[in-house]
């Protein structure tokens, strides 16, 4: 059994004690479980993205001190999240090969050298 405390000053410190403990076992049981749904597949991945994502819209990162260390944790969990999943590789990857299916329909090269004879006729 605990002893009782002395006074008001010792109840709240062993109040304020419980309730870091509380949010400290949440905190790491809701890390353990997001790294574990991210690992059941691509589509988990994205909905823990995407989910995170709604979250970090709704947090107003500039009205108080409290907000923005809450926006700065979210966001930090969600960029290990997608380090830890490979996201951010798949989206480099992804970008990559959109930047070059973009580049071969630009122009074909006998289009670029019909463009450049016209432009050296009009010359």
């Amino acid at each position: 059994m605990s002893a009782k405390p002395k006074n008001a000053t010792e109840t709240v410190e062993l109040q304020l004690k419980a309730i870091d403990i509380d949010v400290r076992c949440s905190l790491a049981i809701s890390r353990a479980l997001l790294r574990g749904f991210a690992a059941t597949s691509d589509q988990a991945r994205h909905a823990l993205d995407a989910a995170l994502d709604e979250e970090l819209q709704l947090i107003t990162p500039h009205a108080s001190h409290t907000d923005a260390a809450v926006h700065g944790i979210v966001s930090e969990a969600r960029a290990q999240l997608r380090v830890i999943s490979g996201f951010q590789d798949r989206l480099a990857t992804e970008l990559e090969q959109a930047i070059v299916d973009s580049a071969d329909r630009l122009a074909e090269p006998e289009d670029l050298d019909s463009a450049s004879t016209a432009l050296r006729s009009c010359a």
